[in-house]
């Protein structure tokens, strides 16, 4: 939406897209939604929490195969290595940045919620994306933990 603001009176939740209670209403994204021809939005919502290491590796799957066309990717992702604090994740097209930690959750769901916003994005797809990236990084430290625990015992 366009604001109007006379001098800098306008209020920060206008800007930030928060609530009263300061969470953003994307964290609230509850399905698929059209915006204008062609454009649409869905929430991946997962509730086991992701690898640390999954995140740099999907951001970078989603800048190769999809940039132009995900206009928008923002989420809130619960992490195994970290789950008091969740990682903030976001990214136009081909241009994603590091995540960003939250000192804590904004409220009490601690669900992963990413939201995709682009042309007709695969929501299948994606989610079957985010589920093989994460099973792959989990089979590794599995592999990984085993070889340091036949070291440490033999």
């Amino acid at each position: 939406p366009v604001l109007e603001a006379a001098g800098s009176a306008i209020a920060p939740s206008a800007l930030f897209d928060c609530n009263e209670a300061g969470t953003t209403r994307w964290l609230m994204h509850d399905g698929r939604r059209a915006h204008t021809r062609g454009i649409t939005s869905f929430a991946l919502v997962r509730d086991e929490p992701l690898h640390a290491v999954t995140l740099p590796l999907l951001l970078e799957a989603l800048a190769e195969n999809c940039g132009a066309d995900l206009l928008r990717v923002k989420g809130i992702v619960n992490v195994v290595e970290e789950p008091a604090r969740p990682a903030v994740i976001h990214g136009v097209q081909h241009v994603y940045h590091a995540p960003q930690w939250l000192a804590r959750w904004p409220s009490d769901d601690r669900r992963t919620r990413i939201v995709f916003i682009g042309r007709d994005p695969n929501e299948a797809w994606l989610k079957r994306l985010v589920d093989l990236i994460d099973a792959e990084v989990a089979e590794e430290i599995r592999r990984r933990c085993g070889r340091n625990a036949e070291k440490n015992s033999g």
